[in-house]
């Protein structure tokens, strides 16, 4: 396995989800270099990244995990694992440790920025227990978006297309900006809990942003479902279909 995942790892060299990580880094540092200079009343409150994981991180890590499946098809690479005496039910694990373990990359980056750039620029101690608790955000947050790879993976297979993935996480962002708009107050608070993108930004802060609607547990148990149901789905398409022919 872990030659497999080390096979897919290569394959990001000179990727241009690499530059697109690095661009997106870059925003964040700014953004969170300016709070820090700023009047920021807590540390909780400068590392409540929303915009990230309200727009731009559901739509990236979708794409991503649709791009490690559909690139052999890009790249006409196929052959090259099919040749191999490996199983697809391994190369398919190994594609969606690796989008797991790229997603875990870019979360620990930010997060060791904002504590780096808080560190230096806030005022506010940084105290044991202010650490203790971001930690447990930063670890829920990771689990939250590790549940969205099956998901971008089967979209990849279904797709077909990286290109058309990438649209296809743009409507994420307009979907995620229409239904925070509009669906947030009763009785429509509820859909929160079928939108697998919108989870990770509602359950994070909890119960900061719906402290008097109780989401928690039905929450987790839907996004383990969503999770469970695309892995096994798309990991049948994989080995069942020739995902590089387009029948």
């Amino acid at each position: 396995m872990l030659i497999l995942i080390w096979a897919e790892l290569v394959k990001f060299k000179r990727s241009p989800i690499l530059r697109l990580m690095g661009a997106l880094l870059l925003v964040h540092f700014f953004w969170h270099f300016s709070l820090a200079r700023s009047q920021v009343t807590s540390w909780p409150v400068f590392l409540n990244a929303t915009y990230m994981d309200l727009w731009l991180r559901p739509a990236l890590f979708t794409c991503l995990a649709a791009y490690v499946v559909c690139r052999d098809r890009q790249y006409h690479a196929l052959g090259s694992f099919l040749s191999t005496p490996h199983t697809r039910s391994g190369w398919y694990l190994a594609k969606l440790t690796v989008a797991a373990i790229m997603i875990t990359i870019l979360l620990s980056v930010s997060f060791i920025i904002d504590l780096v750039l808080g560190w230096f620029f806030m005022e506010l101690p940084l105290t044991p227990s202010i650490l203790q608790d971001s930690l447990i955000e930063f670890t829920m947050n990771l689990l939250f978006y590790w549940a969205l790879v099956p998901i971008g993976a089967w979209i990849g297979l279904f797709l077909r297309s990286f290109i058309t993935s990438v649209l296809l996480g743009l409507t994420i962002i307009f979907v995620n900006l229409v239904w925070g708009a509009f669906l947030l107050e009763p009785p429509f608070h509820w859909l929160f809990l079928l939108n697998p993108w919108i989870l990770p930004h509602l359950l994070s802060y909890a119960p900061q942003n719906l402290p008097s609607v109780e989401m928690w547990r039905p929450g987790i148990a839907i996004l383990l479902s969503w999770w469970f149901v695309f892995a096994s789905v798309g990991g049948f398409m994989f080995q069942k279909r020739d995902v590089g022919s387009g029948e």
